[in-house]
């Protein structure tokens, strides 16, 4: 019994570190996408837009 519960305390935490890590990733990749937007010096406005539409696309997928 206590062996069971070292493994599934283990596998909580490699699964835990794992979401940590992909979310961070994640984050990361967004806010390269926002500079990338920042530097094309296009309105916030549009950018905001673009971004609702592919919100869509997905949505609709």
């Amino acid at each position: 019994m206590e062996s069971i519960k070292k493994v599934l305390v283990v596998l909580l935490t490699v699964a835990s570190l794992f979401s940590f890590y992909a979310g961070s990733r994640a984050i990361v990749a967004y806010n390269t996408r926002n500079l990338v937007y920042a530097r094309q010096e296009t309105p916030l406005k549009i950018v905001m837009e673009e971004a609702k539409i592919e919100r869509m696309i997905m949505k609709g997928n």
